[in-house]
């Protein structure tokens, strides 16, 4: 099975048992959506998997991280509160703060009326926060602390959409059916949290990054509440992102944002959007980190967390190593710790990896090769020619007009 067929089979699942309704399964589902898909996707030999890889000092630092918001750093609004702005936890560092660089350049204008908060993020890249900013890893203790019983009804029901669904891919019914249970008592809790919060409160609007994986019981909240529901672009969607594409688009389809800030047209790459969903484009704040420099006859290959050791063999085996001065092998960040796996890997050849910053490297270079990253369609504007490899997940990317098949191309082998 790959992408395709996959996401087919997910979306005729939920048409066929009505997953598109402003009920609580549907909500749910709808926050578990994206995270299962990605289970199946490595069950399936689709995709290794897709968590960040944390050495021990890091997971340490960020339960300390953790327990430091918890005690100090919980939200509160106050009068002057009009807006609430939810932060990706990849962060960036300008003007001399650790911020989200896809909201800041649209929402520091309006900080004075404005709460900042970092979303509840164990395991993934905690920080330091600045003055201005709270932390939802509060609803991590909530979670722990607070007993919310789930109707039997609920129960029942989440357990059949489970058999259907796993069994009919011959994957671990169970192991999903106690997913889909956990995840209704702690939808609950938090919509329940989010609705105290802001209920009475002068909020008018919720601006986020990443609708679709922690931020569905906020938004279903601010739905009750009449919040309206703004999302920045963060990276690269189409119509096989489950986070986004459905395939009934004048369908309810519960917790999706009001306005979606999009990037420009090449960015949507065919995703299907409930017709509730308005678009609007907007200025990517990427573009302010093009550098004026000479472009070198440099290959910049852009890894995965999903199939990196994939694309590390294709190179060695397709790519003509010597029509390139220089190429580059730059690891996602969640790659960082399997940094001497690669360097092993590229020893008896000319391919240097490299985990710096990807704008100065994307000035500087000609090309960019890549499966489905974001950066190859940052890449289109830092003026480079962009190849896809056809792996897994190209599908998201390969009917792109800016975007050649490597294999079509003099550079392949």
């Amino acid at each position: 099975m790959n992408v395709k067929e996959l996401v087919g089979h997910i979306q005729n699942f939920e048409v066929e048992n009505q997953l598109f309704h402003d009920d609580l399964t549907s909500k749910v589902w709808k926050s578990i959506r994206t995270s299962i898909y990605y289970a199946f996707q490595k069950e399936l030999g689709i995709f290794s998997d897709v968590k960040p890889r944390k050495n021990l000092r890091n997971k340490i630092n960020s339960l300390k991280a953790v327990l430091l918001n918890v005690l100090f750093n919980r939200p509160t609004i106050s009068a002057q509160h009009k807006y609430l702005v939810v932060q990706h936890p990849r962060t960036q560092a300008i003007d001399g703060l650790r911020i989200d660089p896809y909201s800041y350049s649209f929402s520091r204008n309006l900080a004075d009326s404005s709460l900042f908060v970092s979303r509840s993020s164990l395991g993934e890249q905690n920080k330091k926060l600045d003055d201005d900013q709270a932390s939802l890893d509060w609803l991590l203790v909530l979670k722990l602390l607070k007993f919310k019983s789930v109707d039997k009804n609920d129960i029942t029901h989440a357990k059949k959409l489970m058999f259907l669904l796993c069994h009919s891919l011959n994957v671990d019914v169970e192991k999903y059916q106690k997913i889909f249970i956990s995840e209704i008592r702690n939808f609950l809790i938090e919509e329940d949290y989010f609705i105290t919060l802001l209920k009475n409160s002068s909020i008018e609007s919720d601006s986020l990054v990443d609708h679709y994986s922690k931020n569905v019981p906020l938004i279903s909240a601010c739905k009750k509440l009449n919040i309206k529901v703004v999302e920045f672009q963060h990276g690269i969607i189409s119509k096989y992102h489950l986070g986004y594409s459905v395939s009934k688009v004048d369908y309810e389809w519960p917790c999706y944002p009001d306005l979606f800030l999009s990037w420009g047209e090449q960015w949507l790459n065919e995703v299907k959007f409930p017709s509730s969903v308005d678009i609007s484009y907007i200025i990517p704040s990427y573009l302010n980190e093009r550098i004026n420099v000479e472009k070198k006859e440099q290959l910049l290959i852009v890894s995965q967390s999903v199939n990196g050791k994939e694309i590390a063999k294709f190179v060695l085996q397709h790519i003509i190593m010597n029509a390139f001065d220089t190429i580059l092998f730059k690891l996602h960040p969640s790659e960082v710790d399997l940094l001497p796996f690669y360097e092993n890997a590229f020893k008896d050849c000319k391919i240097k990896v490299c985990i710096e910053n990807i704008y100065p490297l994307l000035s500087e270079s000609k090309y960019v090769l890549g499966v489905f990253s974001t950066v190859m369609l940052e890449a289109i504007d830092f003026d480079c020619q962009v190849f896809y490899i056809d792996l897994p997940g190209s599908e998201y990317i390969s009917k792109n007009r800016f975007i050649i098949n490597i294999q079509h191309s003099q550079y392949y082998v």
